[in-house]
């Protein structure tokens, strides 16, 4: 039976709230080290709840310079980009110091699951967040949002025309009923960041 791990940040407080979700179900995924990544994002939680936000971040970098290549680093730069906009929201004088952390790490995560769909809509979760947080960096990340969102667009275009990698149909095969739900959600999403582009005085391309 796999470890499950969730870590939850809620950075929003309005109807539209938003929050960066990260699930690890480490041994069901068969990963090559049992629950090695479980684990740190585990401990990570741990800190966090403490309000460790530091030891935290800490125990992910240590971890992925030791394993820079190990696939479950996606969770573990997720979580780490989480937190430092968790830190965006609480300290507004040093905010777009950690925006561009979370941004940092959201790329680093991005390498692991470019052609993922539930991966892609976390980080333009991440993104669009990044955007509402920044008081100097909106245009760039809400074009980001919108990048990442209209690629898993096409990603489940792909599903669709039973056109898809032998990777994303292994780990990914979609229902029709399924493909149609994502797709008007993604959109909604898409509308959504689209919409703060144009109230923020961002050129539209």
């Amino acid at each position: 039976m796999g470890i499950a791990v969730w870590i939850v940040f809620s950075l929003r407080n309005d109807d539209s709230a938003l929050r960066v979700v990260v699930r690890v179900l480490a041994r069901n995924m068969g990963w090559s080290a049992p629950s090695t990544t479980a684990e740190v994002v585990s401990r990570m939680s741990k800190d966090q709840e403490r309000g460790r936000d530091e030891d935290a971040i800490k125990t992910a970098v240590d971890w992925t310079q030791k394993h820079p290549v190990d696939p479950g680093n996606y969770w573990v730069y997720t979580s780490v980009s989480g937190l430092y906009l968790k830190k965006a929201q609480k300290d507004s004088g040093r905010k777009d110091e950690y925006v561009i952390q979370a941004i940092v790490y959201r790329d680093r995560a991005l390498q692991f699951q470019e052609q993922s769909i539930p991966g892609l809509q976390d980080l333009a979760s991440i993104s669009e967040l990044a955007a509402d947080l920044s008081s100097r960096d909106r245009c760039p990340h809400y074009r980001n949002a919108i990048k990442l969102l209209q690629h898993t667009i096409s990603l489940l275009d792909e599903q669709r025309n039973h056109s898809v990698t032998q990777q994303a149909h292994a780990r990914e095969s979609l229902t029709a009923d399924k493909i149609k739900a994502l797709s008007g959600s993604v959109e909604q999403a898409i509308t959504r960041v689209t919409g703060k582009l144009q109230s923020s005085g961002c050129p539209v391309d």
